[in-house]
């Protein structure tokens, strides 16, 4: 097979793996089974897309995440070191920054006094969050 012949596969395959989604997937998955080391990885990664399926359009079910409450609410004391009760827009931009976060509410409730407080904090990372890990289209 020539070059050229391999070149329109490659990028067929690469926009098949775009417009599935299917390496964030597998990224969220394989760190998840690195995360938690299952006993079993096989029926791990069997719960986790069932999960994932489960979670599908229904707002009351979340997608499996690596992160959980208590990342967050550990990430937001890293930036509130003083217990003041809030981070400024710019700790709270950092902070979804370092969990990869990338899609998210860039001014949300607070950010007019630059106070965002950890409900708020709470409650736009676990949106962010939903939307990293929901890998389905």
């Amino acid at each position: 097979m020539s070059t050229g012949e391999t070149m329109p596969q490659h990028a067929d395959a690469d926009d098949y793996l775009t417009d599935h989604r299917l390496r964030e997937f597998f990224t969220n998955l394989t760190s998840a089974l690195v995360y938690h080391r299952p006993d079993n990885p096989k029926e791990f990664m069997i719960d986790y897309i069932q999960q994932l399926k489960d979670s599908r359009g229904d707002e009351t079910k979340d997608a499996p995440r690596l992160f959980d409450e208590d990342n967050v609410k550990a990430m937001f004391g890293m930036f509130d070191v003083t217990n003041r009760g809030y981070v400024t827009r710019n700790q709270y931009l950092e902070a979804f920054k370092n969990f990869g976060v990338t899609s998210f509410n860039t001014k949300p409730a607070g950010t007019d006094l630059d106070k965002i407080t950890l409900d708020t904090f709470m409650k736009e990372m676990k949106s962010g969050l939903s939307k990293l890990s929901a890998t389905y289209s």
